[in-house]
């Protein structure tokens, strides 16, 4: 039996990152959104202005600072929960 998308996704155990171009004319972050939290449980989601289907290209300082923050706010987690251990 063949796993749906969905399915895949609910056993990903890592912090995901879940990132939409605000103009995408792909995919309408609007219709999405809502689907977001069942699919990628506890993901942090960022909506990039002014860039499409390719946010990195089309609005890269926006893009990669919000990368670079969700990073930073993985490996800071991880550091304090390792104090607590």
């Amino acid at each position: 039996m063949k796993a749906s998308i969905e399915q895949v996704y609910q056993t990903v155990t890592v912090p995901q990152h879940v990132v939409f171009g605000d103009s995408d004319g792909m995919v309408r972050f609007d219709q999405v959104m809502p689907k977001v939290p069942n699919l990628f449980h506890g993901a942090d989601v960022s909506i990039i202005p002014i860039a499409g289907h390719e946010p990195a290209f089309d609005n890269p300082n926006n893009y990669f600072s919000n990368v670079v923050n969700f990073i930073d706010k993985v490996i800071f987690e991880d550091e304090n929960q390792g104090e607590n251990l």
